[in-house]
C-alpha cells in the first residue's frame, strides 16, 4: 500500500469543498456557464463575453466576432440583432449600423446598401429599394432622394441587379 506524500490536486473543471477529501468522487465537475482551474475549492462563473458550453470546463471561450453575451455564467452566446455587428471577440454588446448600411445578423460589420438601394435609418437590417421607374448609381444612399426618375427614352428593368439595368426601346419600325 502507498501512503500518500502530498495531495494530489484536482484537476481544472472540477472541484471540491471538502477539506480532506479522500477520492476523486468527491470532487464535482462545473456546471455549464462556469469554469475553475486546478486545484480548485469551488467553479467560478464565466465573465461577460465569453462562455463554457460543457460541464466540466476549465476556461471560457470568447464569443466570435459577430456575437455577444451581456451576462455571466453563459453557456452560449448570441448572435448580434439585426441591424448591428460586431467586429471584435469577448463583446459584450453590439454596435448599431449607420445610416446607408444594414446587417441582417451576427455580421462582423455593416454591409453598404448597393446603387438602386438605401437605408435612411440606423440600425437598418436591409436596403429599400428604389421604387420602379427610379434608379441610382449611388452605393451607401442614405435616403429615397438617391433614386432618381428614369431618363425618357429608357426603361427600368425591375429585373434583380446589383446595378439599374436600362434599355433602349426598340426601333420603330416604318410601314
Amino acid at each position: 500500500m502507498t501512503i500518500p506524500t502530498q495531495p494530489s490536486p484536482i484537476l481544472g473543471g472540477k472541484y471540491t469543498a471538502i477539506t480532506g477529501a479522500v477520492s476523486s468522487s468527491q470532487c464535482i465537475s462545473c456546471a455549464v456557464g462556469r469554469y475553475s482551474l486546478t486545484a480548485a475549492s469551488q467553479c467560478d462563473s464565466c465573465f461577460e463575453g465569453s462562455y463554457a458550453s460543457t460541464t466540466g470546463s476549465s476556461s471560457c471561450t470568447s464569443c466570435a466576432a459577430g456575437r455577444f453575451i451581456a451576462v455571466t455564467g453563459s453557456s452560449s452566446c448570441t448572435n448580434c440583432p439585426g441591424g448591428q455587428f460586431q467586429g471584435s471577440t469577448g463583446s459584450v454588446n453590439c454596435d448599431t449600423c449607420s445610416v446607408g448600411t444594414y446587417a441582417s445578423g451576427a455580421f462582423t460589420v455593416c454591409g453598404s446598401c448597393i446603387a438602386g438601394r438605401y437605408s435612411d435609418t440606423s440600425g437598418a437590417s436591409y436596403c429599400t429599394s428604389c421604387t420602379g421607374g427610379k434608379y441610382s448609381t449611388t452605393s451607401s444612399a442614405t435616403s429615397s432622394s438617391s433614386c432618381s426618375a428614369c431618363p425618357a427614352g429608357n426603361c427600368f428593368s425591375l429585373i434583380l441587379s446589383p446595378l439599374p439595368i436600362f434599355l433602349k426601346p426598340p426601333p420603330k419600325k416604318n410601314r
